[in-house]
């Protein structure tokens, strides 16, 4: 009896080791697929400090939180990023993640910091919304001239996803202009709820759920900036007194820049 009582603890310490092997592999693997599929599909680097998935987890959930993604400026900005994402908390189906369609049940993404970043020829997130709404576009280029039947998209095209729920609460915005190398005035953003992503088709490609929330984030950020009338006027007289001394000139470019910037949207 003692035989088969140890046996049955060393089989269940065998399971327990090989599940957080399993656990170690799979965040390892979502961390590298984030920072190499993330500057494909938004055309600028995307880092991510940290990757924990709970694979023990009740009720049929996989309970995972990404900490520190981060999403740079495309090239030709000079705020520090586009987003930062300190962290977020993701619900999964846990029995739809070997089927064609996974299942998330909620994405909750807690301070998100987002800067809208105007120049001349437009702003930094429009930039990024670009590249994400042509990389979801079937049979187009990617940004960098490869064809949308690339190995890149065939990769991140292999599953479908629904999401039920995605909640971007408690952030903020950075609104600035490249004028002012990375000086910024800060908004507060309404919290986001978006529901059933994918559910009516019966799931879609990851590019296309990315593009949705992001297209989503992008018209919050907007509505908001427009929306924030005396706060937007008096804060472009914040950013532009520390450059006065550069010259009236650069001081109405930066005015220009920015009330133009609101009125595209």
């Amino acid at each position: 009896m003692k035989t088969i009582l140890k046996i049955g603890l060393l089989v269940l310490g065998l399971i327990m080791v090989a599940l957080v092997v399993l656990s170690a592999s799979l965040n390892s693997l979502i961390k590298t697929g984030v920072e190499t599929m993330g500057p494909q599909i938004l055309g600028t680097p995307v880092t991510l400090e940290n990757v924990e998935v709970t694979l023990l987890s009740g009720g049929g959930a996989l309970q995972g939180s990404l900490t520190g993604l981060l999403i740079k400026n495309p090239k030709g900005f000079h705020t520090d990023h586009a987003i930062s994402l300190p962290n977020i908390h993701i619900r999964v189906d846990r029995n739809s993640v070997l089927t064609d369609t996974i299942i998330i049940d909620e994405i909750v993404i807690d301070h998100p910091s987002i800067t809208l970043e105007g120049s001349l020829k437009g702003s930094n997130l429009s930039t990024i919304l670009e590249r994400v709404e042509d990389f979801a576009r079937p049979g187009s280029t990617n940004g960098s001239g490869e064809q949308g039947t690339s190995e890149a998209r065939t990769r991140a095209g292999a599953k479908q996803v629904q999401i039920n729920h995605v909640i971007v609460k408690d952030g903020q915005i950075n609104l600035s202009f490249t004028a002012l190398q990375g000086r910024a005035i800060t908004l507060a953003l309404p919290d986001i709820h978006l529901r059933d992503i994918g559910k009516e088709s019966g799931g879609i490609s990851f590019q296309e759920a990315s593009a949705e929330v992001f297209e989503a984030v992008y018209s919050g950020v907007t509505k908001t900036a427009l929306g924030s009338g005396k706060l937007v006027e008096g804060g472009i007289d914040k950013l532009t007194a520390p450059v006065k001394d550069l010259g009236k000139a650069v001081e109405e470019a930066g005015q220009e820049i920015l009330k133009g910037l609101l009125k595209e949207f």
